[in-house]
């Protein structure tokens, strides 16, 4: 492997394990994600546990798809959020308070009616064995910064590769979007211009990652992969060496999220950093009211440490 080129292998552990029942449906014309849930669980601990590996697994996939192949009509579902919202249905009593537990993810008790959800609730009660009605439903709303949309579109009319496959070229992609929206005065911070460095870095979440409380903060798949790719050139202009995985599609369909290998000064070994991951749990899932979240800038400069640019 060369210095930035793709890794081999990926970090054992990243392809989602079993994610629950989970489904898409249209809700009043809007994608909605559905969570539902009939395990025996012991308490409100383990079922926000399990809430959060599904909900994150099912993140990870959504922004860790590969721009399409086709355009046009054909892609016009490429990234779509989920803007009817993620409902928990929960088919067994679990002891606890359920409400604070669901809570970190934005969800909230809903009384979820009307022939659209009965038809839903009629379509889980034929697919899995026993569910018949959902003792409890929870809904988290989700949130689409006004920038995405025509950044993810601009993306995906420039974009043919793979994540992975040339390092650099979503970051300088996604910098020359985050410039020509600050020139139209989206956001007058970023007028002269955004280098790859930590304030530039500052600059792009400032634009791109919500700041709402209480909501799911929508990234789509090219925007968030582009962030990912503009902190590996970072991170490599800081003095750590950088290998990204090559994010193929696999004959099954699932679509390795992205990954780095981080070689730094003040590490024994290289750590993998499964980077999508990371940018779902730190710029996609909700923020709680007084919650303040540092910068990403402020985290990758701990990854990396204190070192002079090279």
């Amino acid at each position: 492997m060369g210095d930035d080129r793709p890794l081999d292998d990926l970090v054992a552990g990243l392809r989602p394990a079993s994610r629950g029942h989970f489904l898409e449906a249209q809700i009043g014309g809007k994608k909605a994600w559905i969570i539902a849930l009939d395990e025996p669980l012991s308490g409100a601990a383990l079922l926000r546990k399990r809430v959060q590996e599904i909900l994150e697994g099912a993140l990870v996939a959504a922004v860790s798809a590969p721009a399409p192949q086709v355009r046009g009509d054909d892609a016009k579902s490429y990234g779509e959020p989920p803007t009817g919202g993620v409902h928990l249905f929960l088919y067994r009593e679990v002891p606890g308070d359920l409400a604070r537990a669901v809570l970190p993810f934005g969800l909230a008790p809903s009384a979820l009616s009307g022939p659209r959800w009965d038809e839903i609730r009629t379509t889980l009660a034929a697919s899995f064995a026993g569910m018949e009605r959902p003792v409890a439903t929870f809904t988290a709303q989700v949130a689409v910064e006004a920038a995405l949309g025509p950044a993810h579109a601009a993306l995906v009319a420039d974009t043919l590769e793979p994540w992975g496959a040339s390092p650099g070229q979503p970051a300088e992609r996604l910098v020359h979007l985050a410039e020509d929206l600050g020139v139209h005065g989206v956001d007058a911070g970023l007028r002269n211009g955004v280098d790859a460095d930590l304030a530039g870095l500052d600059a792009i979440e400032k634009l791109f990652v919500s700041r709402r409380a209480n909501v799911l903060r929508w990234i789509p798949p090219l925007v968030l992969q582009a962030m990912a790719d503009f902190i590996g050139v970072i991170a490599q202009g800081m003095g750590s060496k950088v290998e990204w995985a090559e994010c193929m599609p696999e004959p099954d369909g699932y679509t390795p999220p992205p990954l780095f290998r981080l070689t730094t000064a003040h590490a024994a070994a290289p750590i993998h950093l499964p980077i999508a991951l990371h940018l779902v749990q730190w710029c996609v899932m909700p923020v709680l009211p007084g919650e303040t979240l540092p910068p990403l800038s402020a985290w990758l400069a701990d990854q990396v440490g204190p070192l002079e640019p090279r």
